[in-house]
């Protein structure tokens, strides 16, 4: 007797609930298909220069001459985003962004991270 208490309690509190969630279930928008990206759509590659001078392709150590040549030769990219260390002066930014834009065959986008204040 205690089995079917237990089985018609378990059941009904089963169908309470699905009654409870159906109406909201029912008032969810219809899902929207999400459009491809274009064909033209091209990864933006990310130049980091360092606080001690260094240059990062991308998470990847690179060297002046390496970076250059591949900026001139490789104009598949979809532009370049530079990352400079908040170590470095305004100056050094500026010039580093210099460099970057004459030797780039894509627009060249400064992005700047905020610090921490500290």
């Amino acid at each position: 007797m205690s089995f079917r208490i237990l089985a018609i309690t378990s059941l009904s509190l089963v169908v309470l609930t699905a009654v409870a969630v159906l109406p909201a279930a029912l008032s969810l928008s219809e899902p929207r298909l999400r459009s491809a990206a274009p064909d033209g759509l091209k990864p933006v590659w990310y130049v980091v220069r360092s606080g001690t001078g260094r240059w990062f392709l991308n998470g990847a150590a690179i060297n002046d001459a390496s970076l250059a040549g591949q900026l001139q030769t490789d104009s598949s990219h979809g532009g370049i985003r530079f990352l400079p260390a908040n170590t470095l002066t305004s100056a050094q930014v500026s010039a580093a962004l210099a460099w970057l834009r004459g030797r780039s065959r894509e627009p060249v986008r400064l992005e700047l991270v905020p610090g921490r204040s500290g």
